[in-house]
């Protein structure tokens, strides 16, 4: 599944002191795999959208650049 601009995810991340190796322990990942994840260079999966979901409330759209609502509701 190919995914658009993660900035806005990024920025995200940031404003709320997210680092990778957090993400890496909500997704059950490598600090390595998440980055590679963050970069572009793989894509996110179903299953880690619902851990995103599941731990942050945020919506698939966000994470893979679609939209800039981050939450669902």
């Amino acid at each position: 599944m190919q995914h658009r601009d993660r900035t806005q995810f990024l920025e995200w991340m940031r404003e709320r002191n997210i680092l990778q190796k957090d993400l890496a322990e909500v997704l059950g990942l490598s600090l390595g795999a998440v980055n590679q994840k963050l970069q572009g260079n793989t894509g996110f999966t179903e299953k880690d959208f619902i851990k995103l979901f599941n731990h942050y409330g945020l919506s698939a759209d966000f994470v893979m650049g679609i939209t800039a609502k981050p939450f669902v509701f």
